[in-house]
């Protein structure tokens, strides 16, 4: 069942026709709710599936819809071990975003200056988005992103800058994180792996 619907998800990326490996979905996270979350990472939207009916219920864009998304992209998905309609995805290319356009620096409202984001995303039972927060990280380039099983951390690295960031997961559905480690002199990491 679960190989049909990754071919329909293909199909509707495609559009039936074969395209490069870059255009399609990123990563794949499945509940234990029968749905399937579908981080689009070139064009920054989660999708999310009924594995079921295989139907698509719904597309959101996973970084502000004010910013030029074919800049930025988002990258891993987890859903929360314990609450298990909170999902957090990593994006990046803020920083460079930056770079590129300083009338966006630090101060506005959407702080890209500020490094990369996590995106939180709180759904209802039903897995209709209720709520998207943006975590400002400090980091460039986020590449690697992992919650620990307990589900109480969040970790996270910036591949060209900003180090490695350690966040407390708290608030009555994880949605609230706060930095409480950071070590900017970790370099080119790509991976977070808690042992």
């Amino acid at each position: 069942m679960m190989v049909s619907l990754l071919l329909k998800i293909l199909r509707f990326y495609t559009g039936n026709r074969i395209i490069p490996p870059p255009l399609l979905p990123d990563q794949l996270a499945e509940s234990l709710d029968q749905y399937l979350y579908v981080n689009s990472e070139l064009q920054s939207e989660l999708l999310i599936y009924s594995t079921t009916t295989h139907e698509l219920l719904s597309r959101t864009k996973t970084t502000p819809s004010h910013l030029p998304s074919h800049k930025l992209l988002s990258a891993e998905i987890y859903i929360h071990p314990v609450h298990r309609f909170t999902l957090y995805i990593s994006n990046r290319g803020s920083r460079r975003l930056n770079r590129e356009n300083p009338e966006l620096g630090p101060g506005t409202e959407d702080g890209i200056g500020e490094g990369d984001s996590i995106t939180i995303i709180l759904l209802s039972g039903d897995s209709e988005v209720e709520r998207i927060i943006y975590l400002k990280t400090g980091l460039d380039w986020i590449r690697g992103m992992r919650i620990s099983d307990d589900g109480k951390y969040l970790a996270c690295c910036g591949e060209v800058g900003g180090g490695l960031a350690v966040y407390e997961i708290t608030g009555e559905r994880g949605e609230v994180l706060t930095l409480i480690a950071k070590d900017e002199g970790v370099k080119d990491v790509n991976c977070v792996l808690w042992v």
